[in-house]
């Protein structure tokens, strides 16, 4: 199960959640979950608040994968986060966590729900990812970015070392709909403050490499 798309619509993902600690963010994910599942919020939060009494699921590198089964639940549910302001987890590399995926499983779900588990923890390793999980500007970039983790149509390739503020130029750039006699079009704005230098140089790159006219 690479492709989690089909554990999370782009419903089910808030770019900008605010929360001051834990008990806040299972209170906001059981509100969020409960409205897209149709499951009673109280029992997600009781839940999830269960299943963190066994230890923390704070995964780490600023990551957790809170989770839980649910009766009621006709499939494996997930939910994404990206917090606006780190919050103390108790995570196992004791770094404060911005990056929540939150599983919900039917209470007999034991294979799917490992299987989902093993998804986004391997997601969840790789540093490049959280990066550009942490640099995606929208919500439809952050879907994105959780559908594609093979090599493939669509996959973006980048040597290992670069950083967030990488990602963050190449992601600074955002869309907006301007019209012209009446007609729409999609336009690209750099918001004030913001660098986009590794975007326009990947453009470049790419423009050089389509005017080689490779045969792959």
């Amino acid at each position: 199960m690479n492709d989690l798309s089909g554990l999370i619509s782009i419903e089910a993902i808030d770019d900008g959640l605010v929360t001051a600690n834990k008990k806040g963010l299972f209170q906001q994910l059981g509100a969020a979950a409960g409205r897209l599942s149709g499951l009673a919020p109280k029992a997600i939060v009781s839940s999830l608040s269960e299943r963190e009494k066994l230890g923390s699921t704070g995964f780490g590198n600023g990551s957790a994968i809170p989770h839980g089964k649910v009766p009621g639940l006709q499939r494996v549910f997930g939910y994404f986060a990206r917090l606006q302001h780190p919050i103390d987890f108790q995570a196992v590399d004791n770094m404060p966590v911005d990056l929540i995926f939150l599983l919900l499983s039917p209470p007999d779900a034991g294979a799917d729900h490992l299987k989902a588990l093993a998804s986004v923890s391997r997601m969840f390793r790789d540093k490049q990812v959280l990066a550009k999980l942490r640099g995606a500007r929208s919500k439809d970039a952050i879907y994105a970015r959780l559908r594609i983790q093979d090599p493939g149509p669509g996959y973006c390739h980048f040597p290992k070392g670069r950083d967030k503020a990488y990602f963050d130029q190449l992601t600074a750039e955002v869309v907006q709909t301007k019209h012209s006699k009446g007609f729409p079009s999609r336009v690209y704005i750099l918001p004030s403050g913001k660098r986009n230098e590794a975007l326009d140089l990947r453009v470049y790159a790419y423009a050089a490499l389509l005017s080689l006219n490779i045969r792959w």
